[in-house]
């Protein structure tokens, strides 16, 4: 996967996250849920965390991408590590 690709899959995980997120706000207390149940069955939380790991990841990806991009090659991490290419593994 390029930089390019994702970015743009980085954000669409963040805006499913936000709206995934919101349904689980309207389910709280003060929410705007009648009976309270909006975001709280198991797929919504398989869902909603999956997503949220997915988006980690991919946001990850793409910071490491752009640090990659951004130095001369052979750069490393300050803990002597070599910059991981996760987005290499989509």
């Amino acid at each position: 996967m390029n930089l390019l690709t994702g970015i743009i899959a980085t954000v669409f995980a963040w805006v499913v996250f936000s709206t995934l997120n919101q349904l689980k706000i309207a389910g709280d207390k003060g929410g705007c849920c009648r009976d309270g149940s909006c975001g709280k069955g198991k797929i919504d939380n398989l869902l909603f965390y999956s997503n949220l790991t997915i988006a980690v990841v991919l946001t990850l990806g793409v910071l490491f991408g752009i640090l990659e991009k951004s130095t001369s090659p052979g750069t490393r991490l300050p803990t002597g590590h070599k910059i991981p290419d996760i987005l290499g593994m989509f």
